[in-house]
């Protein structure tokens, strides 16, 4: 080499023999043989690699290479040469520019290389990042990382790998020693640790705080998040700044904090967006019945626990104690429906689901099945066991799972001779099994069950008989008996004289009703709060005060907006006053607070169509369909909306899709069959009613048919044949339907006793109904005299029972029947022959029932008596759209036509309607009349 200065690119090896001043100050002379060896070992090594050893630098070599792999395959040569040998050294390796001067090297390379070396294990290789790059396409040379490393005379930072090659597990090892070393010199283990405790500390006060002051149980979660997710950042700070002294802020940490910071930001969004992180309480301030202002503290609807309480399973050998299944369920849910923060539902709750799936009992359920009905109503947990019981000893098992994992959250026994206390023991353990706060629990009244239930077992026993009678079975009467001799036993059981107001109410036992409830409004105080507002509304209505019901029902909503329960109420009750907009509104609202519901969709839409609002509707049912593609449901409602519609054809491919889904489904067939009703194929209709009627295996479907064909054969004007129809309905539905309802219909039905010309038969049956109902009800009756002396033209005692008919609707609340109203006073003012208050009141009644057939045929009437023919054509061309094979729309428009002198038009529609009544019985007014007046045109032609 020449003294002559010459830049080139070159591989630098630094060598280090390990220990070698602490050798030396031990034993100086075998020391120096060490150099003597490496000269001996490495130097023949250097030159079998076409490399060059520059210089001896104390115990170190700088060694050169023209290549980078040829430089890192050496040193693995010499330190496995070196590995059984008493000399051992480590190395450090760079490849960059360097001066060639009077046989030496100089410039960065050379520095670089010699600050990498120390950062070697014994026996090892060290490596920059440009060598790296160099080697990483060789498959025998394989490195890792030991991370960045700042170097002394080097202005950044740079990445340093170690080499790994066989027979190397020593230095490995003693590698992994000088990582922790590392780690534990610069504290970044003692600061991690520190934070995880320090953590957890925080974490632990803020649960504390949380339940000290009902906060949202999310900000333990999100507390957690926030220290877990700055992990990388106390990592970073603890690995460049643990040590003492000043530090500079790297620049892998000026990017690398500012991105943990923003994820964390980030991830804090994305887990709690949506989620309340403020309190699980809120104050609101009520107006109550009485218009008095009330501000209460009530639990938000995402911090309330909801629990299915399915009926447990008797494992004695003891049957009498089957009624005990039912009873625990029933106990655990009063007793649970005690506090604010849990909203339960009990196994009565499922009864309808129990039938679906074929447990009509709503016992020995399949876990899996108990799992679906507590998803299907969107319950956190769900609660099951069994129990015994042994010489007077009760033994329950119980056991918790969460509904959305199934997961088995605690199974628990609890034992002991009173199953009042053990019903306290248990439901107390569950609060706390589900997390309730514990400053609530310390807080919260907990009355023992036997204190706001009951404490007699005998009354309990009957108590639940009764209850499942009339849930299970429909057994009004024996249920009733079962209710009554339960509070005979003990005088003091509120909830079974809440019971049987229900269900005395039902039975139209309006009397027993005022009784009961008198008892229950004066104990509130043993009712659950939800129960109370049921109460309340309850004796308002039987006490003629719907206003103050609507008002309790509204304080309810206002109290808890998130309670379905109270919601649900709230529709129907608005429903029942022909408020059917904010009907509409209340189902969008349980909607929007449970998407699920997907009933609701259904709901909103026969709502507007009842409104005669055919594109909202449509567009409800559309939504359902989305949902449910393959549910009959989705058909059926596209073919009520378009029969509906008068568009029977569409009604028709409609129904025969649903029915293909369920091909058993009565209603389907019926449906079908009325469309062919509404065709005109009378045959056709009643073979198809009377097949339908074959395959009924149940008392409901039966009524249904029968009431089909009780109307087919009014249409037809076989009047005695329609009776006999109606009947037989009513046989059917004493066996399912309630005795109130039954009754109510009957008043609605008896005008048929007229058209068949058996006046005296309509009042007899009158009477008897009449002597069944009690105040406020008694006035329902007057609906069936309403429209009976209106059959008979009898003005005055029509006028009479419109009154009286009116005060029910006023004294309940009943909007929906105002539509009746508005028609019978129509027809009394049209029977008087004062069209056009007839049309006025016609056209009240058909704002509120926009679909009415009968109202348009009979709006369009009157307008023919005024000779305003353009609109008597306008409103009974709507009627003939609706039911073009009704014969009193053919004869009435027929009645038209003569007027207009059309005789053409006129005589088809006679021809139509006496073609539909020429079977009709005899004593038909209808028919006679639409029978004479053909007789007349054609003897005119």
């Amino acid at each position: 080499m020449t003294n002559e200065k010459k830049h080139r690119l070159a591989a630098i090896v630094f060598t280090d023999i390990v220990g070698y001043t602490k050798r030396m100050e031990k034993d100086e002379q075998q020391t120096m043989q060490l150099l003597q060896q490496q000269r001996e070992i490495v130097f023949p090594i250097v030159e079998s690699f076409e490399g060059k050893v520059i210089k001896e630098i104390g115990d170190g070599l700088l060694i050169m290479f023209d290549s980078a792999v040829q430089a890192v395959r050496c040193t693995i040569a010499i330190q496995k040469k070196l590995k059984d040998e008493e000399l051992t050294i480590r190395a450090g390796i760079h490849i960059g520019d360097v001066i060639f001067e009077k046989d030496d090297v100089f410039g960065s390379a050379v520095n670089t290389a010699a600050r990498i070396e120390p950062l070697a294990p014994p026996n090892g290789i060290c490596i920059s990042e440009d060598v790296r790059q160099q080697i990483r396409n060789k498959a025998d040379l394989k490195t890792i990382s030991i991370g960045k490393k700042e170097l002394k005379g080097v202005n950044e930072q740079i990445e340093i790998f170690k080499v790994f090659y066989s027979d190397a597990a020593p230095s490995q090892q003693y590698e992994e020693k000088s990582i922790f070393r590392d780690l534990w010199e610069r504290r970044v283990i003692q600061f991690f640790v520190g934070y995880l405790i320090s953590s957890w500390i925080i974490v632990k006060g803020v649960s504390v705080i949380v339940s000290q002051y009902l906060l949202s149980p999310y900000l333990v979660d999100f507390t957690w998040v926030i220290f877990l997710s700055l992990i990388p950042t106390v990592l970073f700070l603890a690995y460049f700044h643990g040590k003492p002294g000043r530090n500079k802020w790297t620049k892998f940490e000026r990017i690398g904090l500012p991105v943990n910071f923003l994820f964390t930001i980030l991830l804090l969004f994305f887990i709690f967006k949506g989620k309340d992180l403020g309190a699980t309480t809120t104050a609101v301030t009520i107006e109550n019945e009485d218009g008095e202002k009330i501000e209460r503290m009530v639990v938000k609807n995402e911090f309330r626990k909801k629990i299915a309480i399915f009926f447990f399973e008797n494992k004695s050998k003891d049957t009498t104690l089957n009624w005990m299944q039912y009873a625990i369920s029933n106990m655990i849910n009063y007793d649970l429906l005690q506090d604010v923060f849990i909203n339960t539902r009990s196994g009565f709750n499922f009864s309808r689901k129990f039938k679906e799936f074929g447990f009509p009992k709503g016992v020995e359920l399949p876990f899996t099945l108990k799992k679906k009905i507590a998803d299907y109503y969107h319950l956190n947990y769900f609660l099951c066991g069994s129990f015994t019981k042994n010489n007077n000893e009760y033994s329950l098992n119980v056991i918790l799972y969460e509904t959305k994992t199934g997961k088995l959250l605690t199974e628990n026994i609890f034992t002991g001779t009173n199953i009042f206390n053990l019903i306290d023991e248990l439901t107390i353990q569950l609060k706390k099994d589900i997390e309730i706060p514990e400053s609530h629990l310390d807080e919260v009244n907990d009355f023992p069950l036997s204190e706001i239930y009951t404490d007699s077992v005998s009354a309990l026993r009957d108590f639940i008989k009764g209850y499942c009678l009339i849930d299970m079975e429909k057994n009004w009467l024996k249920g009733t008996e079962f209710l009554e001799k339960a509070i005979e036993e003990d005088p003091s059981f509120t909830y079974a004289y809440f019971k049987l107001a229900q269900v005395c109410f039902d039975a139209n036992q309006i009397e027993k009703v005022k009784k009961s409830l008198k008892v229950v409004i004066q104990n509130l105080h043993k009712l659950p709060e939800s129960l109370q507002f049921v109460s309340k509304f309850f004796s308002y209505i039987i006490n003629s005060e719907p206003d103050k019901a609507l008002a309790v029902t509204k304080m309810w909503v206002e109290l808890y907006p998130d309670d379905l329960k109270g919601r649900t109420l709230l529709a129907s009750r608005y429903y029942a006053s022909n408020r059917l907009q904010e009907a509409i509104s209340e189902c969008k609202n349980i909607l929007q607070l449970d998407p699920e519901q997907y009933d609701y969709l259904i709901e909103i839409g026969n709502l507007y169509i009842r409104m005669a609002e055919y594109d909202k509707a449509l567009d409800y049912y559309k939504q359902y369909k989305k949902q449910f593609p393959k549910d009959y449901k989705s058909y059926r409602n596209f073919g009520y909306l378009y029969s509906k519609k008068g568009d029977y054809e569409q009604a028709k491919s409609y129904y025969e899709k649903a029915l293909l889904i369920e091909n058993d489904q009565i209603s389907l067939i019926l449906n079908l069959v009325n469309i062919e009703l509404q065709l005109g194929n009378f045959p056709e209709a009643l073979v198809q009613y009377l097949n339908a009627l074959k395959k009924c295996e149940t008392s409901r479907d039966s009524s249904k048919v029968y009431s089909e064909l009780e109307s087919y054969y009014e249409l037809r004007g076989q009047i005695n044949e329609s009776i006999k129809f109606m009947e037989l309905k009513y046989k059917k539905m004493d066996k399912f339907g309630t005795p109130l309802n039954n009754l109510a219909q009957k008043l609605f039905d008896v005008e048929k006793y007229n058209m068949a010309g058996k006046n005296d038969t309509v009042f007899q049956i009158l009477k008897k109904i009449e002597s069944q109902f009690e105040p406020p009800l008694d006035n329902l009756v007057y609906f069936g005299y309403l429209f009976v002396y209106i059959y008979l033209e009898d003005v005055d005692n029509a006028e009479k029972a419109i009154v009286n008919a009116e005060k029910l609707v006023q004294s309940i609340g009943q909007g929906d029947l105002q539509p009746s109203i508005f028609y019978g006073q129509a027809s009394i003012y049209e029977i008087k022959g004062e069209y056009d208050k007839a049309i006025t009141s016609y056209l009240q009644g058909l704002e509120l029932r926009p679909t009415g057939i009968s109202t348009n045929r009979a709006i369009g009437r009157c307008y023919r008596k005024l000779n305003k023919f353009k609109k008597a054509e306008e409103h009974l061309l709507i009627a003939l759209k609706d039911s073009p094979f009704d014969p009193k729309n053919n004869y009435e428009i027929a009645l038209l036509y003569l007027d207009k002198k059309d005789t053409q038009k006129a005589l088809d529609y006679l021809k139509v309607a006496n073609d539909i009544w020429k079977d009709a019985d005899p004593e038909y007014k209808p028919a006679q009349k639409a029978k004479e007046k053909l007789i007349e045109i054609e003897s005119l032609l």
